[in-house]
């Protein structure tokens, strides 16, 4: 099995709030940190997109990460439409495009931020 094994990420954020999305984002990032698993995607005023994956070289994720995460997120008070991706290779093509994707939105998220 290959080391690079993650899965998809994406929810709506229904709280309204002038913090209310990063309220929600930390506490995902810290339920990801108590599980050995990191994020990498963006996150806006409607939602969390991108993809989870283990923070431990040589670890690949599991499926018991992707269920917990995703009964986390259904479980989240603030959050809907919740969606978690099967289990990828992050290596395949579809996923390098995905993440490309993500990089470049969460770049263009951060300029925003700074004007």
């Amino acid at each position: 099995m290959s080391e690079d094994i993650v899965f998809e990420v994406q929810c709506k954020i229904k709280l309204t709030g002038s913090k209310a999305e990063y309220y929600i984002f930390d506490l995902f990032c810290d339920y990801l940190g108590t599980l050995n698993l990191c994020f990498g995607g963006s996150l806006s005023n409607t939602g969390i997109d991108g993809i989870v994956g283990s923070d431990t070289e040589g670890v690949p994720s599991t499926e018991f990460d992707r269920e917990v995460v995703k009964l986390f997120l259904n479980k989240l008070e603030g959050t809907s439409s919740v969606v978690v991706g099967e289990l990828v290779d992050f290596n395949t093509t579809t996923t390098k495009t995905q993440v490309k994707e993500i990089q470049e939105s969460l770049e263009a998220y951060r300029e925003d931020l700074e004007k």
